[in-house]
C-alpha cells in the first residue's frame, strides 16, 4: 500500500497517558440554549458550547488547559478511566440520569518541548509546503506543525 506521507513520532509514557480519551458527560443548557458537560476524571474541569461542535471544541481547548495548569502547580496529572469504569461509579451514576449525551474527548496537551523527526513525504507535496511555509514567512517544520494542530482542531470541532 503506498502511503504518501509517513510521520513517526515518539511519545513520553506522560503524553500517552495525556491522549488516553475522557468520558464527557453533557447535558441540555437549558438557561442558556446550549450544551455544558463535565468531566468525572478531570474534577473542576467543565466545558460549554451552543452547538455540540463547538461544545467538544471547547472540552478538548478545557482538557489541555486543565493537564497544563494541574502540571505547572504541581497537582496530580489526571488520569483517564475506560468508559465502562467511569459508567459504574457510584458518584457518577447520578450525573447520568439527565444526561443528554456521553462523549469521549482527548485532551493532548501540549509539551512546548521540540521533537526532531524523519519523515517520507511525495516530493510534489513537499514543494507544495515548502511554498506554503515561504508564503506566509515560516520554516517547513512549523508550517507543518501548525497544519496539524489547525486541522486537529478542526477535526475536534466537527
Amino acid at each position: 500500500m503506498y502511503r504518501p506521507f509517513q510521520m513517526c513520532i515518539l511519545y513520553t509514557p506522560m503524553e500517552i497517558e495525556m491522549s488516553q480519551p475522557f468520558v464527557m458527560i453533557v447535558h441540555t443548557d437549558e438557561a442558556e440554549s446550549g450544551f455544558s458537560a463535565f468531566f468525572p476524571d478531570a474534577p473542576g474541569c467543565v466545558a460549554a458550547g451552543e452547538t455540540l461542535g463547538q461544545l467538544k471544541a471547547d472540552a478538548a481547548s478545557a482538557l489541555r488547559s486543565h493537564i497544563d495548569v494541574s502540571r505547572e502547580e504541581g497537582l496530580a496529572i489526571p488520569v483517564a478511566r475506560d468508559f465502562d469504569a467511569v459508567l459504574s461509579d457510584p458518584d457518577v451514576q447520578e450525573n447520568l440520569k439527565d444526561a443528554f449525551v456521553i462523549l469521549e474527548v482527548r485532551p493532548l496537551a501540549r509539551s512546548g518541548r521540540v521533537k526532531r523527526v524523519n519523515i517520507t513525504i511525495d516530493e510534489f507535496a513537499l514543494d507544495i509546503i515548502d511554498r506554503a511555509a515561504e508564503r506566509v514567512g515560516s520554516t517547513r517544520s512549523a508550517f507543518m506543525a501548525s497544519a496539524a494542530l489547525e486541522a486537529s482542531e478542526d477535526a475536534n470541532a466537527a
